[in-house]
Order: structure tokens, then sequence, then C-alpha cells
């Protein structure tokens, strides 16, 4: 029985770590600073966190999404985009690594993105790239890259 026990715990343990997502982050207070905003860009959208989500954007924030060319939009529609088009029965984001710049003012996130394909509505997954900008502490632009071939 404690064997069991023991080998459940690793087991839980190293599936932990492998589910943490990796970062390059210089050790610089404004690169630092960086990395709390993108690690809660990373949360908010991996939990389905609207509220938190919409709190991270500047108001004068361009978002753009080159994977399906849509876009640009202003705050007003993305606030609308994430409160009404968001959600895990639309899509799931996963991330694995982000870096931030020495002077904190990029970040790029690499991850999954998945959703339903229009045609067949079934799942599919794409590997995916977010550029975010960082003004002030918030985000000022974020642009997303991947091939939607997948959805249609």
């Amino acid at each position: 029985m404690k064997k069991m026990v023991i080998i459940v715990c690793f087991m839980s343990f190293m599936l932990s770590a492998c589910s943490q997502v990796r970062s390059d982050v210089p050790d610089t207070a404004p690169a630092k600073a960086t990395q709390a905003n993108v690690e809660k860009f990373i949360a908010a959208n991996s939990n389905y966190d609207p509220s938190t989500l919409v709190s991270l954007y500047s108001p004068d924030v361009l978002w753009m999404d080159n994977g399906d060319a849509y876009g640009p939009i202003h705050f007003d529609s993305l606030d609308w985009l994430i409160w009404n088009d968001y959600g895990p029965d639309q899509m799931t984001l996963s991330f694995r690594f982000y870096l931030v710049t020495y002077d904190g003012r990029f970040s790029v996130v690499e991850g999954t993105f998945s959703t339903k394909n229009k045609t067949t509505g079934k799942w599919v997954s794409m590997p995916a790239v977010v550029v975010l900008e960082f003004e002030d502490g918030k985000i000022i632009k974020e642009t997303w890259y991947y091939n939607s071939w997948p959805m249609q």
C-alpha cells in the first residue's frame, strides 16, 4: 500500500511539473513586471476568466487575429468578444512557453489553440503564437498567429 501511495505521489508530481509553462525572462525589473502580467494573461485564458483578461488591456489596445484574418479591433469590441464569444464551449487555449524582452515591452507566448471545425463541428487544434506589447503594465497590442485551415 505504501508503495502505491509513493508511486501515485511521484506520478502526480511529474505530471504537474510537466504541465508548467516554461519561460525565458531576463533579470530586469521591467521584464519581471511584464512576466507577472503574462502569467495573469496565461491563467485568465487557461481558466476562462474574462474579468481578469479584460483588466489586462489598455483602453487603447489594438487586437489582431492573423490566423482567422479577424481585426484589427479596439477595446470595446475586444471586451464584447471576450465576454460573448469566449469560453470552453467555443475554444480552448493552452500554453507551453513564453519569453519577455529585456525592456519588458514585448512578450511572445507559444501554445495551442483549439476550436470546432466550421464544417464538421469536430474539435481541431493548431499551434499558435501570440505577440503581446505592453505599456505602463497594460497590453496595448495583441497579435495572434496560427494556420486556420483546420477550422475551415
